[in-house]
């Protein structure tokens, strides 16, 4: 689990991404850090990771309507979102908030995960604001627990 940008903008080794549902015109359902102001409207994408034909994420990402039009689809297939948010030209990432929390797998997620009902999940909630302030980003991630690993540098 990513803990540093760098590690935000990198999909893991042998990563496969499936595209599970795509909307336009939404807002986010759970917009957990409120630093920024939101978008008109936004794109939400549901993706799941798998490796090795094992699913071990599934994510749900909210992008300002304005920045998707420019996204390739096939962008998600491929890269993370931190990661097509960068390399937007003329989009300057001013804050980058993520919160990690404990649960338990719920019936929906130990289906799309592959784990048993209440099997221990990481969940990721991301955001990120660009220099005018708007809210550009909204992600709400869960990881499966058996492949959860934090690794943090505390600076002394």
């Amino acid at each position: 689990m990513p803990t540093d940008l760098s590690g935000l903008l990198l999909a893991a080794e042998g990563a496969t991404i499936e595209l599970l549902k795509t909307e336009k015109g939404v807002m986010p359902a759970n917009i957990l850090h409120t630093s920024g102001k939101l978008a008109p409207s936004y794109q939400h994408w549901r993706r799941r990771h798998s490796r090795e034909g094992h699913p071990y994420y599934l994510g749900d990402a909210y992008i300002d309507e304005r920045l998707s039009r420019r996204i390739p689809k096939s962008a998600f297939k491929q890269y993370t979102t931190m990661r097509i948010l960068r390399d937007m030209p003329d989009l300057k990432l001013q804050e980058i908030h993520q919160t990690i929390t404990i649960g338990t797998a719920d019936v929906e997620l130990s289906r799309m995960l592959e784990i048993p009902l209440n099997a221990p999940v990481a969940h990721a909630y991301r955001t990120a604001t660009d220099a005018d302030g708007t809210i550009v980003f909204v992600g709400n991630g869960v990881y499966r627990g058996d492949v959860v690993r934090l690794d943090i540098k505390v600076a002394l």
